[in-house]
């Protein structure tokens, strides 16, 4: 419970500078990488746990969405979408990712899904929010974002990789 509350905090930092992008709705934020990092460290209870309490804040109204703003409002609006593929992809990714020892494929192909699920999601609601065929969700809501969330998805799954490793030389170490 302490590591979901602590990560749910890393996601809320993570949120708290966010670009704005002239032509889409969705800031840049480092969301990203901060769930697609605790999805990849967590197991799947505890990286769900996570991102459940960060939605939970946010829709309370609590400032943890990106830029500091948060309320239902945000849930269901255009960027909304995008806030409930984050717990999708932290359940995908870390089920993908849960075993002991994952090879850093592996982790990368989960970080890459995790993308796709996330921007999935937003897509849909921002489609259906902003009165937009998918295809024009698609051109403001995932084009713009896709090199750099890419670089996020790497970064993420490689730091996650070592901690997974350091985590179980750790253990080994502590069991003799």
């Amino acid at each position: 419970m302490v590591l979901s509350a602590v990560f749910a905090a890393v996601i809320a930092a993570a949120s708290l500078i966010a670009i704005p992008i002239a032509a889409s709705p969705v800031p840049v934020t480092l969301q990203v990488f901060a769930v697609l990092l605790v999805s990849s460290v967590l197991r799947p209870r505890a990286a769900s746990s996570s991102v459940l309490i960060y939605l939970a804040l946010g829709a309370l109204g609590l400032p943890v969405f990106s830029g500091g703003i948060g309320g239902l409002a945000v849930m269901i609006g255009p960027r909304g979408g995008y806030l409930v593929g984050f717990l999708a992809a932290s359940i995908v990714v870390s089920h993908m990712v849960s075993r002991p020892n994952p090879s850093l494929a592996r982790m990368g192909v989960a970080m890459c899904l995790g993308l796709v699920v996330i921007y999935a999601l937003g897509v849909m609601q921002l489609a259906a929010v902003a009165r937009l065929t998918l295809g024009q969700a698609v051109i403001v809501g995932v084009v713009p974002f896709i090199p750099l969330d890419l670089v996020k998805a790497l970064a993420a799954g490689i730091v996650g990789y070592r901690v997974k490793r350091l985590v179980r030389a750790y253990t080994r170490e502590v069991k003799k």
